[in-house]
């Protein structure tokens, strides 16, 4: 059973609920399976049958027989009792009035919009609006960048918000909010068991009775989109693959290049030119081919041409099309130096502080780099001791905090040095991002940081997605060794430290365990103390977004 995360919640004013007077509330219903009562977290379930007329025709002999599951929750503490129904017809005004007692009162109006409180980033994707002035103008939708022209009235109350759906990043992960001024509050996710709706219905309910929450604040901080007809005057930072691939399993998207197939999780996106004018340039790079492509800007569309004479192709499931047309329903994720990011011909621009402080210098660390060559970033195969990721390994094997300690460098890494520990009731994971100098010595090179920046920033979606790390972490051992076996090579792990059976140790570990990451930045091509404040506002931007995303502070190792 997985249920929708779905309800309409109604305040209760009385000491108890009364889940045995719900059948007779269905009316002419018939209740099929239960009613189901979980009496210490106060859940009721029940199927219902109902037949009706086909709506096509006056036929007698056939009957529609419909199906619909009911889910209640009484939040005791909160007063709040929350009704999930696959049948969206009404409120369930009877039923709640049966259940929760005759003095229910409905959640509904601006109160609804609380629940936006505390979203990152937040980004309304369709906003239905009624006009309270003009009776003929009664409904109106708006999408995209459309919703920038609107919400303006809306806030100054020339119109009323009837309904919404939203997207945003809250407590690491990304959630998706919709809300229906008449009272349902809804998400695209799915409840994988009746206990994760329940957590859903509280966290939502402490939003909806918590009075000091200001819905006028919460729009103020709204992202709002625009149409460009040309690339924005901005660095970019790194590209991403659009969010429709990353909620898939890894293992269920090939990457193919010049005949060659790969999984999902041995390809990544990579800008080339980091550069505020001239084409963006990006290529698809998997652990042994790549293909270079352009963001090219026609009008009010965005084409992704190949550059080469191997275009790449996606295949999902049984459906092998070119990257090309794969982006043009699901486009990239585009994000430049100053947190903006564009999505095909909209650019989100973040609501501008008043001053955005650069990264404190006396924050970054500084290691000593002696027997290091700066120019190399990797230690590969033959585990290089002079590399910057051999550095970091050694440094990291010291800790006795981890029972992994990975080597993720290539193509689909999640980061360079993946490092995983359990202690006590704590999960550790730390991911360390190396980046080689373009130069001999430490400085203050602009150019060495924007696609380490890059690189931590993508990161970022595995906080709130730690059991796919694992299995991210599995998959690119068991790839590495398949490739190595291909090419006639001894298989070299990609563990320094663990092994499978102790990522399925840590697995079973991550349901009692609180969460602690770190995202660090390791650059020792950066001198600390000759940094100039266009590297320090670099370092800030991007521990904006991974605070806003993922909760977590950006770490930077570098160079005296």
């Amino acid at each position: 059973m997985f249920p929708k995360m779905s309800a309409v919640v109604y305040r209760t004013s009385t000491d108890q609920w009364y889940p045995e007077r719900a059948v007779s509330a269905m009316g002419a219903a018939e209740v099929h399976a239960g009613p189901t009562v979980n009496v210490r977290d106060k859940v009721l379930l029940f199927v219902t049958r109902e037949q009706e007329d086909v709506p096509w025709g006056a036929v007698r002999q056939l009957r529609n027989t419909t199906w619909h599951l009911y889910l209640l929750h009484w939040d005791e503490r909160r007063g709040l009792l929350f009704i999930n129904s696959s049948n969206h017809v009404g409120m369930h005004e009877e039923l709640a009035r049966a259940v929760g007692g005759d003095g229910v009162e409905l959640i509904r109006g601006e109160a609804v919009f609380r629940s936006l409180h505390n979203v990152n980033r937040l980004v309304l994707t369709n906003l239905g609006l009624s006009d309270i002035i003009n009776d003929r103008l009664r409904f109106s939708l708006h999408v995209g960048s459309d919703i920038s022209n609107v919400l303006p009235d809306a806030l100054r109350q020339q119109k009323k918000k009837s309904n919404l759906f939203a997207r945003g990043y809250e407590q690491g992960r990304r959630v998706t909010i919709g809300y229906s001024q008449k009272g349902r509050v809804w998400s695209m996710s799915t409840a994988m068991d009746l206990a994760s709706w329940v957590n859903w219905c509280h966290a939502v309910g402490a939003k909806l009775k918590d009075e000091s929450i200001s819905t006028a604040d919460v729009f103020r901080n709204v992202i709002l989109p625009r149409l460009v007809t040309e690339r924005p005057a901005l660095i970019p930072l790194q590209i991403d693959w659009p969010e429709a691939f990353l909620i898939r399993p890894e293992d269920s998207i090939e990457v193919e290049i010049d005949g060659e197939s790969v999984l999902f999780s041995d390809a990544e996106l990579r800008i080339v030119n980091y550069a505020s004018e001239g084409p963006i340039r990006f290529q698809v790079v998997t652990p042994t081919r790549l293909a270079e492509y352009v963001v090219r800007f026609a009008g009010n569309n965005v084409h992704y041409d190949p550059a080469g004479r191997h275009p790449v192709y996606i295949k999902v499931g049984r459906k092998r099309r070119p990257l090309s047309e794969w982006f043009q329903e699901e486009p990239p994720v585009i994000r430049f130096e100053d947190g903006s990011q564009l999505e095909h011909n909209e650019l989100f621009e973040l609501p501008r502080p008043e001053a955005r402080r650069p990264y404190e210098r006396q924050r970054i660390q500084t290691w000593d780099w002696t027997g290091v060559d700066l120019s190399k970033e990797s230690q590969g195969l033959e585990k290089r001791a002079d590399s910057i990721q051999r550095r970091v390994l050694d440094r990291m094997l010291q800790e006795q905090l981890f029972q992994v300690v990975f080597d993720d460098d290539d193509a689909g890494e999640a980061a360079d040095v993946v490092c995983l520990g359990n202690s006590e009731d704590r999960l550790i994971v730390h991911l360390y991002h190396c980046k080689f100098s373009s130069a001999g010595r430490p400085g203050a090179r602009l150019d060495d940081l924007y696609a380490v920046c890059g690189q931590a920033q993508r990161s970022a979606q595995w906080r709130g997605y730690i059991r796919d790390l694992l299995i991210h972490l599995r998959n690119r051992e068991a790839s590495r060794q398949l490739r190595l076996e291909r090419a006639g090579k001894p298989h070299v792990s990609r563990f320094e430290r663990g092994s499978l059976r102790t990522l399925r140790e840590l697995d079973q570990a991550l349901s009692r365990c609180a969460l602690e990451v770190r995202i660090v930045i390791v650059q020792p091509g950066l001198s600390r103390s000759a940094a100039e404040i266009r590297q320090l506002e670099l370092l800030a931007a991007t521990e904006v977004y991974l605070l806003e995303t993922a909760g977590v502070p950006l770490e930077v190792i570098a160079s005296e």
